[in-house]
């Protein structure tokens, strides 16, 4: 961690892409998402242009402190050190709203046929 933090913006954001680009959950998450883009049958030029929306949008929340970092340069470091300060102090509620919008929406299905089949019915009766 200690040679992560004399990182170079440039150097940070590559090992962001590098990471995000080699984390299973996102390659799922963004099949998944080309896929349903691909069903929606428009042309291929809105297709790509929706899915670079999606990674856009997929994108901000951690390219937010590299962001910073470029744009105000050495008078980043106390504004992104107490931000991690502050994100250090409440990991426990931060990581515990996804989790719990998840176990929520798992709580309201009420059929037990796979998330997929229960949202996308059209499927089945292709099948």
């Amino acid at each position: 961690m200690s040679t992560i933090d004399t990182f170079t913006p440039v150097k940070a954001g590559g090992l962001a892409v590098a990471l995000s680009a080699l984390n299973p959950k996102n390659l799922l998450i963004t099949g998944g998402a080309a896929a349903a883009i691909a069903q929606t049958g428009i042309a291929a030029g809105g297709q790509a242009i929706a899915l670079a929306v999606f990674v856009l949008v997929g994108t901000l929340g951690p390219a937010l402190p590299w962001v910073i970092d470029l744009v105000l340069g050495a008078r980043s470091a106390d504004l992104l050190a107490s931000l991690r300060t502050w994100m250090v102090a409440h990991n426990s509620a931060i990581m515990s709203v996804p989790a719990a919008r998840h176990r929520a929406q798992a709580g309201r299905r009420r059929d037990r046929r796979p998330l997929l089949t229960a949202r996308c019915p059209d499927l089945i009766r292709r099948a």
